[in-house]
Formats: structure tokens, sequence, C-alpha cells
């Protein structure tokens, strides 16, 4: 729930608290939104946060640390990205063996064809796909700023280097970057109301 509400993609990232938080305790929240209809995405996961404050006596603060982790750089003969047209819709597609399933896509069969398809795609987007796949932060330093339309395909399990460099012309370089932490100074198990 932390991580959805404050935007973590990595559970590693969210470090400290009392055991319980990561021991896998689980917990019901219901909250009722006045219109659902209305509501923006943003503003539920404010109101997840002030859950999670309330209920949960959540103290946090967050801090950067230097770890292991890749910047994402632009290769010596530059990138091969192809610009959206502004009339495109944003769409994306991830596959694995030729599959959507979940399962699949968190954990391909070593050698299983991956596919990343995607129209109007910023490399912010690209990033937060492939941190998954390589297990490591990624941080941009290509300093592009388009919206892109990417086709990606690489063998689960291999370094993505090759493929990136190759299909896109980006590479990622092993560097000691900087990454925001969530730390949980303090918080407590709710009581039944």
């Amino acid at each position: 729930m932390i991580g959805l509400a404050y935007g973590i993609t990595r559970g590693d990232m969210v470090t400290g608290g009392p055991d319980w938080i990561e021991n896998g305790d689980r917990f019901d929240l219901e909250a009722k939104v006045e219109d659902p209809r209305s509501a923006t995405e943003a503003q539920l996961l404010t109101l997840l946060q002030g859950l999670l404050i309330e209920r949960f006596k959540l103290k946090f603060h967050r801090e950067i640390r230097e770890v292991p982790g890749f910047l994402m750089v632009t290769a010596k003969d530059g990138p091969k990205l192809k610009e959206s047209s502004s009339d495109e819709q944003r769409t994306f597609s991830l596959t694995a063996g030729g599959t959507t399933d979940l399962a699949a896509l968190k954990f391909p069969t070593e050698g299983a064809p991956m596919m990343l398809v995607a129209q109007k795609f910023s490399i912010e987007d690209l990033i937060r796909i492939l941190q998954g796949y390589v297990g490591s932060n990624i941080v941009d330093e290509t300093h592009l700023t388009g919206l892109y339309d990417i086709k990606l395909s690489w063998e689960a399990r291999e370094s993505l280097s090759a493929p990136l460099q190759s299909q896109l012309g980006l590479r990622l370089e092993s560097r000691k970057i900087p990454v925001q932490f969530f730390v949980i100074d303090s918080a407590e198990k709710p009581t039944q109301n």
C-alpha cells in the first residue's frame, strides 16, 4: 500500500519501520469517496496517503542514497528512436513468449522471447518498465524529451545492453547513482473498530 500511495516502484526502496511491515501482515482498508466517478487518480492516492498516516500512524522521511545502478545514455551512433506523431494514441504492450499473462511476465522462462511495443512513450516510461528486468535503478542521462514509438525485443534473463543498443541506440552504464528512499520512522498496527 505504501508503494502504491507514494509512487514507489520497487519494494527495496522502502526501509525502516517495525518488523510486521515486512513480514507480510495483510490489512484491508475501506474508504469512501463522495463521487468515485469524478475522483482522479491523484486524488485517490492523496486519500490513500491520508489513510496510511491516520490509521497506521505512519511517520516517514525521504533520503537520497548512492547505490549501484545504471545510467541510460545514448549510444555513440546516436538514438534510433522514432518520434510519435501527434495523432497517435498512447498504447503499450509487453509480452513474454507471446502471452501477456502476468505470471509469464513476472517469471518468464529463460530464453523466452520478450517484446515491448509502445506508442507515445517517454524515456522515463521506458525506464520504469526496464528497471524491473534489470533488477536495479536506472537514471535517465539521454537528454531525450520527446514521445517515441518503441519496439524492443530480447530474450528473458539475457542482458538488455545489446538489444537496447542495437534496436534503440541506447546504452546502460553501470554506476553508483543517487536514489530516493522512503524511510519509515514509525508505524503502528491499526486497532479493530
